[in-house]
């Protein structure tokens, strides 16, 4: 269990090219539900490449938890940026506000 940042946003409808990252405020990764260890950039790299190997023009969605480190968040964006992978959108919960 994750607690996403809020924004005031709609909420996007999922997309069957979404790869989907999760960062748990541990700092733990997952790709698409499933546990993946975290040893480099370009390791991490090679991991979102093989998930996203049958999906056309993949979106990269990070959800972080709100307590998660930023710099988390930075070495998945990168990662990502390295697999060639240039659609990457953070995921947030609605605000209460809306």
């Amino acid at each position: 269990q994750i607690n996403l940042p809020s924004a005031s946003a709609e909420k996007q409808a999922e997309r069957p090219n979404e790869l989907n990252v999760t960062i748990s405020a541990a700092g733990e990764l997952t790709i698409d539900r499933k546990a993946v260890p975290f040893a480099g950039v370009a390791q991490f790299a090679e991991l979102l490449k093989q998930a996203g190997s049958g999906l056309k023009d993949p979106i990269v969605i990070i959800n972080g938890d709100a307590k998660s480190n930023l710099q988390v968040s930075i070495n998945v964006m990168e990662a990502a940026r390295l697999a060639g992978y240039t659609n990457v959108s953070f995921a947030v919960q609605q605000s209460a506000g809306k």
